[in-house]
């Protein structure tokens, strides 16, 4: 009797299909996904008292397991704008998709000058929408899309929408509105989903197309109407139980994939 495979053994078998299908290097299907800032713990030990960047694993697997390969990408340190933008290309012009992940709070606001992450995801994103990739923003990366194309953020005043302690099975109830490309039919759909941000995204742009809303009425997932393919949710599909509540990462990958040339 054959047992079954762990996950890692299934993500290593994964791995090793998509390298095999492959005829040339370059023609892997990559994903980049932007990792969050870890700040030093100065109560912590060895690599925990120095601040850096990760990525969570589950964002890793469902990558993978839609056929992807992720690649991992830190905004860089003391760049300018301009040295950015020349990056961000290099890097979304070997790139099949852009997943805007999670994190600290966003600090640019449009008329600002951005600096640091949100500078390098910025130009992540211009370059993204440029090259007529898919983008997935999660959380963070979703409250980033919505500031650049004109909507509001607004602080949660009821703290509901964030439960640190509780990380990642927090949640509550969304409405996924009628006659979207998450919910085709006639009437709306509810759907809970897991929660963890402290802002809201408030008053949407004429370049948004509003797919889920929370009870508060604040936006839990839209898309662009002038690049569909570009989408924000402030769940983490990564972390979901129902089919629904995955489809935004389902459809990503599905369509990050469509770009391959294998």
């Amino acid at each position: 009797m054959q047992l079954p495979r762990s996950t890692a053994s299934r993500k290593a078998a994964a791995l090793r299909v998509w390298i095999f299908r492959t005829k040339r290097k370059n023609d892997l299907p990559q994903v980049l996904v932007t990792l969050r800032r870890r700040p030093a713990n100065s109560r912590g030990s060895g690599a925990d008292r120095v601040a850096g960047w990760w990525l969570h694993d589950a964002l890793v697997a469902a990558i993978v397991d839609g056929g992807l390969l992720p690649a991992a990408i830190a905004a860089p340190a003391d760049h300018g704008a301009d040295a950015c933008s020349l990056l961000a290309e290099r890097y979304v012009s070997c790139a099949m998709g852009l997943i805007l992940g999670g994190g600290e709070d966003i600090q640019w606001r449009p008329g600002m000058q951005a600096v640091g992450r949100d500078a390098f995801e910025l130009a992540l994103l211009k370059a993204a929408i440029a090259a007529s990739i898919p983008v997935l923003g999660i959380c963070r990366g979703a409250q980033l899309i919505h500031l650049y194309v004109g909507g509001e953020l607004a602080r949660d005043p009821s703290g509901g929408h964030s439960s640190p302690a509780c990380y990642p099975h927090h949640g509550h109830a969304v409405s996924l509105w009628a006659h979207t490309t998450m919910n085709p039919s006639d009437t709306v759909q509810s759907l809970w989903v897991n929660s963890a941000h402290a802002w809201q995204l408030r008053a949407p742009s004429g370049r948004q197309r509003v797919l889920a809303s929370a009870d508060d009425a604040s936006i839990e997932a839209f898309e662009l109407t002038d690049a569909p393919s570009v989408r924000g949710v402030m769940w983490h599909p990564e972390f979901a139980d129902s089919h629904f509540a995955r489809w935004p990462l389902a459809i990503f990958l599905g369509r990050a994939g469509t770009n391959c040339s294998v």
